[in-house]
C-alpha cells in the first residue's frame, strides 16, 4: 500500500478526532432535546429485563451489580429522546422489601447507562438470607408512575462467612469490609439520606471500629460530623465521641493502648459566634486541634493534645505522634498553603 503524502498523513488523525467529537456532541445534544409536544414524551411498552451479576448464591451484604433494560415506545417519528427515571427495590418471595442493615431500604435510584434503555446499580445483597427479585418504579415525564414486578431472575442470599480482621474502607458513603483473604467482602453501614460514613480505624484488639459519621442536616445548614463506633460485623453502631456545639470531629486513630485520637474542627461566624449557615460560610473562621479519649468504650472526658493540628496517627509502640500542622484560617479559602508534617 502506498503511503499518503506527508501533509495528508499529518492531518488525518486530528481531523478524525475533531469529526468524531463533533458527532458525539451532536448526539448528546439531540438526546437532551425534548420530544415534539404533539407526540408526547414516549411510553413504556411494558417489557422489562433484570440481570444480576451472579447466578450462584451470594453472601448477605456482599457486593452486587444489577442491570435493568426497559422496552420504551418512542414518540412517533422520533427516537427515545426522554429517558425515564427508574428506581429499584429488591423484594422477597412474599413481596416485602428487602432488609439492609436494620431496616427495609428505600427505593434505590438507578444510573442510566450509555444506552437510553439501560440502567444499573452497584449495591450490596440484602443482609437477611432468602430469595429476592427485582421490583421497578418507572417515572415517565407527564405520565403516571408505573411499577413493574420481575419474579425472575431470583437472587439467592446465604449467610455471610464469619471472619476476623481484614480491610475496612469507605465506598459511596458507607463502610465495607474485605477479609484478609480478599474472598469475602460485605457492606457494614447502610446510610442513605440520613448520613454517611468515612475514615474507619481498627481498635488494637480488633473488637471495634471507629469511623466518622456525617449527621443529617437541613438544606440550609452545613452537615456536622462526629466519631462513631461499630462491631466488625456492622452491628451495634453508636457514638464514641459526641461533637460539641460549633464543632466537627474527624480522622480517628487508635494508639496501641486503646486511646482514641481525633481531629476537632471548628468553624465560627465572627458576627454571631455560632456556626455559619451555608450562605455565610465564606465569612467563617476555621480552627483545628487534636484531642484524645483514653477509654472510648467507657466514655470519659476528652483530653486536649495539641492545637493548630489535624489528622493524627500514632506509631506502633505508642511513643510517637504524627500530624499535620493547621493554623487558623478563613473557611473556604481557595488555595490553602501546604501543611507541614510534624512528628512529636
Amino acid at each position: 500500500m502506498l503511503n499518503p503524502p506527508p501533509g495528508r498523513r499529518r492531518w488525518a488523525g486530528p481531523l478524525l478526532v475533531v469529526v468524531s467529537a463533533g458527532v458525539l456532541a451532536a448526539v448528546a445534544v439531540w438526546r437532551l432535546l425534548p420530544a415534539p409536544a404533539s407526540d408526547g414524551s414516549g411510553s413504556l411498552a411494558g417489557a422489562a429485563i433484570a440481570r444480576f451479576d451472579t447466578a450462584a448464591p451470594i453472601e448477605a451484604a456482599a457486593p452486587l451489580h444489577v442491570a435493568v433494560s426497559l422496552d420504551l415506545r418512542a414518540p412517533a417519528g422520533s427516537g427515545p429522546r426522554i429517558t425515564p427515571y427508574v428506581d429499584l427495590q429488591l423484594r422477597d418471595a412474599a413481596g416485602h422489601p428487602a432488609v439492609f442493615g436494620a431496616a427495609a431500604a428505600p427505593q434505590l435510584p438507578l444510573h442510566v447507562t450509555g444506552f437510553a434503555t439501560g440502567w444499573t446499580a452497584d449495591m450490596s445483597a440484602p443482609t437477611v438470607p432468602g430469595s429476592y427479585h427485582v421490583h421497578l418504579f418507572v417515572h415517565m415525564p407527564g405520565q403516571a408512575d408505573t411499577e413493574i414486578d420481575l419474579p425472575r431472575p431470583v437472587l439467592t442470599v446465604i449467610p455471610a462467612t464469619a471472619s476476623t480482621g481484614g480491610l475496612v474502607y469507605s465506598r459511596n458513603g458507607n463502610l465495607w469490609r474485605a477479609d484478609a483473604t480478599g474472598q469475602h467482602t460485605h457492606q457494614l453501614t447502610f446510610y442513605t439520606g440520613d448520613g454517611r460514613a468515612a475514615d474507619p480505624a481498627w481498635a488494637p484488639d480488633g473488637r471495634r471500629l471507629a469511623f466518622v459519621r456525617t449527621l443529617p442536616a437541613a438544606a440550609s445548614q452545613i452537615p456536622n460530623t462526629e466519631i462513631w463506633g461499630l462491631a466488625p460485623d456492622g452491628s451495634a453502631p453508636g457514638v464514641l465521641v459526641a461533637r460539641r456545639p460549633d464543632e466537627d470531629l474527624a480522622t480517628p486513630a487508635f494508639a496501641p493502648n486503646g486511646a482514641l485520637y481525633f481531629t476537632s474542627d471548628r468553624t465560627v461566624d465572627p458576627a454571631t459566634g455560632g456556626t455559619p449557615t451555608i450562605d455565610q460560610l465564606t465569612a467563617g473562621q476555621e480552627s483545628w486541634s487534636i484531642d484524645r479519649l483514653d477509654q472510648p468504650a467507657a466514655g470519659g472526658p476528652r483530653q486536649p493534645v495539641v492545637s493548630a493540628a489535624r489528622m493524627p496517627n500514632v506509631s506502633w509502640d505508642g511513643r510517637l505522634l504524627v500530624y499535620l500542622g493547621a493554623p487558623d484560617a478563613p473557611a473556604e479559602r481557595e488555595r490553602p498553603p501546604p501543611p507541614p508534617l510534624i512528628l512529636a
